[in-house]
């Protein structure tokens, strides 16, 4: 896994990967680049399970961080030309899972036919 992820990622600066228990593995980057690319690249996988990934803060304790939770794009297709619009992607995203952000690039133009959000959800609940 550990091999796999470094050549799917390609840290310029390199990654140092430690299993630090059964399935949780702490990832160190020695830039913040490659950290923010891989953090907002993601959802990521690995042998079809979904790597959930968490942002260490000072003084977290690693085995304690509670990995519940992965943010996905969702595309919402059909949607009449009023509903196109910021407040109805948070109340999707909102009734998805949680609203975190949506796609300005797809979100604008005459000619879209689809919104992008992206929620954050919960992998203990089954998918709406």
């Amino acid at each position: 896994m550990k091999h796999r992820m470094v050549s799917i990622w390609r840290p310029g600066k390199g990654v140092c990967i430690k299993d630090i228990s059964g399935q949780r593995f702490l990832f160190h980057f020695f830039h913040s680049v490659d950290l923010k690319r891989v953090l907002e690249g993601g959802p990521w996988t690995y042998d079809n399970h979904v790597l959930l990934l968490h942002h260490l803060k000072p003084g977290e304790i690693p085995n304690q961080i509670p990995l519940f939770h992965v943010d996905y794009w969702v595309q919402v297709y059909d949607l009449l030309v009023g509903f196109m619009s910021v407040n109805m992607e948070k109340q999707l995203g909102n009734f998805i899972g949680e609203f975190v952000e949506y796609d300005d690039n797809n979100n604008s133009g005459l000619w879209r036919n689809f919104m992008s959000i992206k929620v954050r959800l919960d992998v203990r609940n089954p998918l709406k």
